[in-house]
């Protein structure tokens, strides 16, 4: 898909401020910050070709697109938190309860899916559960 050049410059603009968190990106003449992530996934689509210095400086093969681009550097983002994520996770289970011995939950025995008892929906074939079936008045 084909994106408007001003579009194209934020990116170019983007890539040779060193891809910063948040991005400049004019929307209806106003200029606005965007995340990052916000900002690639505007170009996931973009199927034009990316200028030759900007593939050099994202390390991609001359003649890349915007998308190539957008999605690997989604990805690269991505392993990045998920990696921070990851070592704060073991720097909490390592830091924080270190000394203390962990107790064992009790397991759970699995609960039945339906509120009403077994016995409350009787059925004959045919038939609606009695649950649902009309009691006779009685005299």
């Amino acid at each position: 898909m084909h994106y408007a050049s001003h579009l194209r410059d934020a990116f170019n603009e983007w890539v040779d401020e060193g891809m910063p968190e948040t991005a400049r990106l004019e929307v209806d003449y106003v200029e606005v910050e965007w995340p990052a992530r916000k900002f690639l996934g505007r170009f996931v689509h973009c199927t034009d070709v990316m200028p030759r210095l900007v593939c050099d400086e994202l390390d991609m093969e001359p003649g890349s697109s915007y998308a190539q681009a957008a999605q690997a550097l989604l990805r690269e983002r991505r392993a990045v938190a998920e990696g921070q994520r990851q070592r704060s996770v073991t720097g909490l289970k390592s830091g924080m309860g270190a000394g203390r011995e962990t107790v064992p939950r009790p397991s759970r025995s699995p609960q039945p899916l339906s509120c009403w008892p077994a016995s409350a929906a009787t059925t004959t074939p045919g038939r609606a559960p009695t649950r649902f079936r009309a009691q006779p008045a009685s005299p």
